[in-house]
């Protein structure tokens, strides 16, 4: 009886031990990495308007959603933590801007506005979206999205 009190008490401060480190997490443990471009990476090329990226999307299944704002994005307008959102200028990358941001599950095209953008190099066919609302665009893998114009 004795032996099995033991075992409990070693068996429940190993679940505390491993909830404490499980609990530790550093902004490449949520579905982010660890080095600039290992993920989706946004550029805005040629736009003066600012691109709002997010490193967080809601869906598996679906590659676009039709609003302002993703509802799993808590935190807006910060380059400093997960599930967040914040608004790219001209002529940044979002992988440059923070470690939060290595890795960039969707942009947003805004609603009224037409903005081209292309996947990959310079040499991809470009890509126009003028959605009547905004919308946004999930970026899966290490998909590089090149913004070159909005134009609302």
């Amino acid at each position: 009886m004795r032996a099995r009190k033991m075992f409990a008490a070693v068996g429940a401060a190993a679940a505390v031990a491993v909830g404490a480190v499980v609990g530790v997490a550093s902004p490449a443990a949520a579905g982010t990495c660890g080095t600039p471009g290992c993920g989706g990476t946004v550029v805005n090329q040629g736009s003066a308007a600012p691109i709002r990226v997010a490193n967080q999307w809601c869906w598996t299944a679906l590659q676009r959603f039709v609003g302002p704002e993703l509802e799993c994005v808590k935190n807006h307008d910060s380059w400093a933590a997960r599930e967040a959102d914040a608004w790219l200028a001209l002529g940044e990358s979002s992988s440059a801007k923070s470690a939060y941001y290595y890795d960039v599950d969707a942009f947003m095209v805004r609603g009224g506005c037409r903005t081209t953008f292309y996947y990959g190099d310079a040499v991809a066919k470009p890509r126009t979206e003028a959605p009547g609302s905004d919308m946004w665009i999930r970026i899966t893998g290490t998909t590089r999205v090149s913004v070159t114009r909005v134009a609302c």
